[in-house]
């Protein structure tokens, strides 16, 4: 016997749109906390610019390589577990700047 869920498609899509909010949160929250961050980090005030340009360079450019390995793996293993796959990678990513010491 077989669960069935109502509205399972709704459903579905507002967890699609949480994790859409979360993963755009995530992208923005370096600028917006960038006044503390580079400061702990020890960036002199001078170089904190120059600093959060080669940040966000380089993790544009990862974007970029990450979206195209996520959409060849999304074609082989279909959308459903590619979800699962991307939205564990991302958090594990996210949960290892933690222990980040330097830039």
């Amino acid at each position: 016997m077989a669960f069935q869920l109502k509205g399972l498609r709704w459903w579905i899509i507002g967890l699609i749109g949480l994790a859409t909010i979360i993963n755009y949160i995530d992208r923005s929250a370096i600028n917006i906390m960038w006044p503390y961050i580079y400061k702990e980090f020890g960036i002199a005030d001078a170089d904190n610019k120059n600093a959060l340009a080669i940040i966000t360079t380089f993790f544009m450019v990862t974007y970029a390589i990450g979206q195209m390995v996520t959409g060849k793996m999304m074609d082989s293993i279909g959308t459903r577990i590619g979800m699962v796959v991307s939205i564990s990678a991302w958090s594990v990513s996210i949960a290892l700047h933690a222990f980040a010491k330097s830039i």
